[in-house]
């Protein structure tokens, strides 16, 4: 196998599903739909990164309502996070283990675990803010503390 030139372009990175559930773990499903849609737009899908976007966006909400109307114990706050963690890892396996693989074997690359953990944190960091806001732009009783 001959080196890329130098003057040949980056072929993007994708996320792998053990970044994603990482991205998953320090920052919600969210996180991960954010890096599930970013891989189907470097794999050259951009409708199916929409339609899985907004898929896992409702999905998220209704997890988060759920939780929500759950009570409020470590062990129910652990068993949501570990779950978020797990459809992550089974969700992007299934969706998209494959396709990495395949991109992996034809030389391309892979983000590694502290970007995933970065994406994951910022995007928690927005989804949370947009909670709030939104909570307090409608009157939900969404508060901190």
């Amino acid at each position: 196998m001959s080196p890329i030139p130098s003057s040949a372009p980056a072929r993007p990175r994708l996320f792998t599903p053990a970044g994603i559930t990482v991205g998953t773990l320090l920052g919600s499903l969210i996180a991960g739909v954010a890096m599930l849609w970013f891989n189907y737009r470097v794999l050259g899908y951009p409708a199916l990164a929409n339609r899985a976007a907004a898929a896992g966006v409702v999905f998220y909400l209704m997890l988060i309502t759920a939780a929500s109307m759950a009570p409020n114990t470590v062990a129910i706050g652990l068993t949501v996070m570990l779950g978020q963690c797990a459809i992550a890892w089974w969700g992007s396996q299934a969706l998209q283990g494959a396709a990495i693989e395949y991109y992996r074997t034809r030389g391309g690359a892979v983000h590694g675990l502290g970007l995933a953990a970065l994406v994951g944190l910022g995007t928690g960091l927005i989804a949370v803010t947009m909670l709030l806001l939104i909570g307090r732009i409608s009157g939900l009783p969404l508060a901190v503390g």
